[in-house]
């Protein structure tokens, strides 16, 4: 009887420390640690860990690039005030896309990233900001978008 609760609960313990993994590798908890550290004014920071996940990332001097960049824009957009999801898509099960709205005080930024899972683990695949909101939001606005014009069987 006793093997059998000492049996459960090492089986119950290695299937939450299990699922914790998972979670902390996700994309969306990838995502909150970028935002997170976004928050904390650490931007080349964040640029770093969103492509740490990705062995093929190493040493990409476009990095260096996008690192310093978001720097000198998240500087002169204000205070940081959150992010959201905007969107999620995917391709299959080992492909997935999200974009972002991140609130400044001057202005948003929208963050696109794309994650791919070659096997076990996810890793960034995709990322880009801009402030170049207009076409999601006109996309959303898009007359076949509106609920009046979709075709719901009526008639």
């Amino acid at each position: 009887m006793i093997r059998k609760i000492l049996l459960t609960v090492i089986l119950v313990t290695t299937c939450a420390s299990i699922h914790a993994q998972e979670e902390k590798d996700s994309p969306e908890a990838i995502i909150k640690e970028f935002f997170s550290l976004l928050d904390e004014n650490k931007a080349e920071r964040a640029v770093e860990y969103i492509f740490s996940n990705n062995p093929w990332m190493k040493g990409v001097k476009s990095i260096e690039s996008i690192m310093s960049e978001l720097k000198a824009n998240v500087n002169k957009m204000g205070e940081f005030h959150g992010a959201q999801q905007l969107s999620k898509a995917t391709a299959g099960k080992d492909l997935v896309s999200y974009s972002y709205l991140a609130k400044y005080s001057r202005q948003p930024l929208r963050f696109v990233f794309a994650f791919y899972r070659p096997e076990d683990k996810w890793q960034i695949h995709y990322f880009k900001y801009d402030d170049e909101l207009t076409d999601e939001l006109l996309e959303a606005l898009a007359v076949y978008r509106l609920s009046e014009n979709i075709d719901l069987g009526g008639y």
